[in-house]
């Protein structure tokens, strides 16, 4: 078969990172991939076996059109569909493309409510020129079922595909990553490794708002709680650095990674006993899920209320602010004042702190903690790390997680399943 994948917009780390986990699971030998976005995308999935289409030269709707008429896709799999809802006049793919399309198509949708509310379905009907069979595909995990896209589903008569995005055995060869790393690290291979492994896409993005200090105050942060346990591990940085960190405590010694490349990033998550992020909807929780690695997701309450020459009032959504983090605070106002704020995952702020957790991220794929409390984040740490009970019982909550989509099936049965 001859399948075609576009990434619509300049650049989507996250998307990137679906399609190459989605190309891993077809047979190559039986199918033909081709890859139809711009440069930097390009780079990004850099796989072998791929046939690329760059967008980011001269490319119109001419030369779209005759790639289709002249290849003959039988399946095209489209991302960030979201992002021509609206406005299509700086994207290189517009909205009337679509008009020659006549291929089977799935919309890759990461995040369902993003695409199920009724404006953006009566654009996919209306507004497209859609003549063709769709399906939406939602990687999974992340997704926790929700009613109320399941009843859009039934109303508008669209079919979901939900895609096993996870790796069959992936835990196999965890202690062979392991014993590699310790020799890369020259550290024993039964010492503790915690990995900070952020979301580049969100990474870039604070940089773009200059928020970087805030890294700096959340590593400085997590390294401390690490010597609250007073127990030897390493802290890995991934996709952020801490250039002149100093390892001021014996015990806890910070290795900054830089960005990950594909094998080195497959090396970590096997490698870690517990992964600490800020991001609620990555491909890096799938990874974590395919390991069965605890994460712990960091979010933040604290914020501003009042400010005048001589105090900032701030308020929070749990106990006390200790004397570290009250100076960790202090810092950042100090530094970057305007990236102190409520958020589930950093650099995009909550508009509601008292979010329902338990219903929009679940109790099955990670553990949220509040950034500035100690107290909590030293002992869920703790927790996740040294006591076998609480990581049996998380490691449970994962597969029960992993289950609840039990009717997902990988790619190649999808293949099948549109052929």
């Amino acid at each position: 078969m001859k399948i075609l994948f576009i990434i619509i917009g300049p650049i989507s780390f996250k998307i990137s990172q679906i399609i190459k986990n989605f190309i891993k699971q077809i047979e190559i030998q039986e199918n033909k991939i081709y890859l139809m976005c711009d440069e930097i995308n390009l780079v990004s999935i850099n796989g072998k076996n791929i046939n690329y289409i760059n967008t980011s030269k001269n490319f119109n709707e001419n030369i779209f059109k005759k790639v289709l008429n002249e290849i003959k896709f039988d399946i095209i799999f489209i991302s960030n569909i979201e992002t021509l809802l609206f406005d299509d006049s700086q994207l290189t793919i517009k909205r009337d493309f679509f008009k020659h399309i006549n291929s089977t198509v799935l919309f890759l949708a990461p995040q369902l409510e993003v695409l199920f509310n009724s404006k953006s379905i009566s654009y996919l009907n209306n507004s497209l020129n859609i003549n063709f069979p769709y399906y939406i595909l939602s990687p999974c995990p992340p997704n926790i079922p929700d009613e109320d896209i399941d009843d859009i589903k039934r109303d508008k008569n669209i079919e979901i595909i939900y895609w096993k995005n996870l790796e069959s055995f992936a835990f196999l060869n965890k202690d062979d990553a392991r014993e590699n790393l310790s020799k890369l690290t020259r550290s024993s291979k039964d010492i503790k490794n915690v990995s900070i492994i952020l979301d580049l896409e969100q990474v870039l993005y604070s940089s773009t708002l200059n928020f970087n200090y805030h890294y700096k105050i959340m590593i400085d942060c997590i390294y401390k709680y690490l010597t609250n346990l007073n127990i030897k591990c390493n802290l890995f940085l991934a996709n952020i650095s801490y250039p002149n960190f100093n390892n001021y405590n014996e015990n806890v010694n910070l290795i900054n990674l830089g960005v990950l490349n594909e094998e080195f990033s497959e090396m970590i998550f096997r490698s870690s006993d517990l992964i600490l992020t800020e991001a609620i909807a990555s491909p890096l929780l799938v990874e974590a899920a395919n390991l069965k690695v605890p994460v712990i997701n960091l979010k933040n309450t604290v914020r501003v209320t009042s400010k005048d020459e001589e105090n900032t009032n701030l308020e929070f959504n749990f106990d006390e602010l200790t004397e570290f983090t009250r100076s960790k605070i202090a810092e950042l106002l100090e530094n970057n004042f305007d990236c102190l704020f409520p958020y589930y995952s950093f650099p995009l702020k909550a508009n509601n702190i008292n979010f329902n957790e338990t219903k929009i991220f679940g109790k099955y794929i990670f553990t949220m903690c509040d950034l500035f409390d100690e107290k909590e984040v030293t002992s869920t740490i703790k927790d996740l790390l040294l006591n076998e009970d609480a990581i049996k019982q998380e490691k449970y909550r994962i597969e029960q997680y992993l289950e609840l989509r039990s009717d997902a099936i990988d790619a190649t049965e999808i293949i099948e399943k549109l052929a």
